[in-house]
């Protein structure tokens, strides 16, 4: 009987990266949420946390449904751009 495996990806800049490598980022250990998933004065409506800080990750490397959405064309390289 085989397990199935979870394979979560990340994509980050390389001083993070090399700073995950030694085992911290920015003087903590871990993935260290910097990246706001709402900037602030966007959606004012949204609850307090819409503003925090956010880890990301994929369950594939280069989603199709990201890199050929048709109804946001742009989404992957918005991704790329914001989070890398």
């Amino acid at each position: 009987m085989s397990e199935e495996v979870l394979r979560g990806y990340h994509y980050t800049n390389p001083r993070a990266y090399n700073s995950m490598e030694d085992g911290y980022t920015y003087g903590w250990k871990g993935l260290l949420p910097i990246k706001r998933f709402i900037s602030f004065g966007e959606g004012n409506s949204l609850p307090e946390e819409a503003y925090l800080g956010t880890v990301q990750g994929l369950l594939e490397p280069e989603p199709s449904s990201w890199k050929q959405n048709p109804e946001f064309p742009n989404l992957w390289a918005c991704f790329l751009g914001k989070f890398c």
